[in-house]
């Protein structure tokens, strides 16, 4: 018997080129909630969560989180490339995850802010509406990593685009016209009670 050595990340997956790319954001969703343990870093499993009591609300509140624990909230935002794909020749998509902030410091503030070329008002720190990103078009800087189960593409940052802009394809589905999974965990949760709610203000890119 002949054997060699298959590696894990033996897959089908396209890369996008390295380096910088002409980009437009084609979408932007709430992720998950993570919590993560204040001493390690480390992000607390599903079990995890239950065990330590944590519950989510009907309205959306989270409850329960002790003080060793960290609430982080998650938004994640989706571009579409000028690389095409070699089998439909559409365009390639790439995703980035941020913790939900735009404190000063906060990673996503940075790269919005290098992207706009310019930095928030006071009224976009006080509500910046994520969703004023669709259609907006950036150069993307794609960088490769690999994690131990193979290569994977990232983005390293955006620039202002000053060229020609680059328009959504119209291909691209996005998160929330997406069919739900059937088979994802319930969230805990409590009974419901009436929170504080306000819309976000419309702010221009």
């Amino acid at each position: 018997m002949i054997l060699t050595e298959k590696k894990q990340y033996d897959r089908d997956y396209i890369l996008a080129d390295q380096g910088l790319h002409q980009a437009v954001c084609v979408d932007q969703f709430e992720g998950i909630t993570e919590f993560l343990n204040r001493d390690t870093g480390d992000r607390l499993t599903e079990e995890q969560i239950v065990a330590a009591g944590i519950i989510k609300r009907d309205d959306g509140v989270w409850m329960g989180v002790p003080d060793t624990v960290k609430k982080r909230d998650t938004i994640w935002l989706g571009f579409e490339l000028d690389q095409n794909t070699p089998e439909d020749d559409k365009p390639l998509s790439i995703r980035k995850k941020f913790t939900a902030s735009i404190h000063e410091r906060a990673t996503l503030r940075v790269f919005l802010e290098r992207w706009r070329g310019r930095p928030f008002t006071d009224g976009e720190r006080a509500k910046f509406d994520t969703e004023t990103l669709i259609g907006v078009p950036c150069q993307l800087n794609i960088i490769h990593k690999d994690f131990g189960s193979g290569p994977r593409q990232l983005i390293d940052f955006a620039i202002k685009e000053t060229g020609e802009a680059m328009k959504p394809s119209g291909h691209y589905v996005r998160n929330k016209d997406k069919e739900p999974k059937t088979d994802e965990t319930p969230t805990p949760q409590a009974s419901p009670q009436e929170a504080e709610k306000t819309e976000p203000v419309k702010a221009p890119f």
